[in-house]
């Protein structure tokens, strides 16, 4: 641990700085995510998933749900009555699955595991990116204006 993490003058730092850094937990999000929580408390019970269980399918997609949806510009999840952001109900939903996964209640219904393909991936992303590098296009975010016209009406 770096020296700068721990106090010479008190003997505590020296064992505390090796235990669970609460401190780099940005509380902000944590007390946000205690609200995300308390949806699936109002609508299935308290630890529910503890006692039936976790499908890892179910929050695999309630993830890709949500973090899809943020993707395509939709911050707020509208199912929400709270209106949440849909990071935080995704993060929600990872923490419902890590804590099956550590209390040993996740039915593992996931594929049989892929062959690596992430280097070969790398490879022909690299590939495409250096074929394409003499080439400078605009790349649009959603700070741009998009105008559409309706082509049908004009003649």
């Amino acid at each position: 641990m770096d020296d700068n993490c721990k106090k010479s003058t008190n003997p505590k730092d020296a064992l505390a700085s090796l235990k669970a850094p609460f401190g780099s937990i940005p509380r902000a999000v944590l007390d946000w995510l205690g609200v995300a929580m308390l949806e699936g408390v109002c609508k299935h019970g308290s630890m529910n998933y503890r006692i039936h269980g976790v499908r890892a399918s179910v929050y695999y997609d309630a993830l890709n749900r949500h973090s899809g949806d943020w993707w395509e510009g939709q911050d707020i999840d509208y199912d929400s009555p709270a209106k949440l952001h849909n990071i935080l109900k995704a993060i929600a939903t990872l923490v419902v699955l890590y804590d099956g996964i550590l209390q040993g209640v996740v039915t593992d219904d996931r594929p049989p595991p892929s062959k690596n393909f992430r280097a070969e991936l790398n490879a022909a992303a690299a590939q495409t990116i250096a074929s394409y590098a003499h080439l400078t296009p605009r790349h649009y975010t959603r700070d741009d204006t998009v105008v559409f016209q309706n082509n049908k009406d004009e003649k």
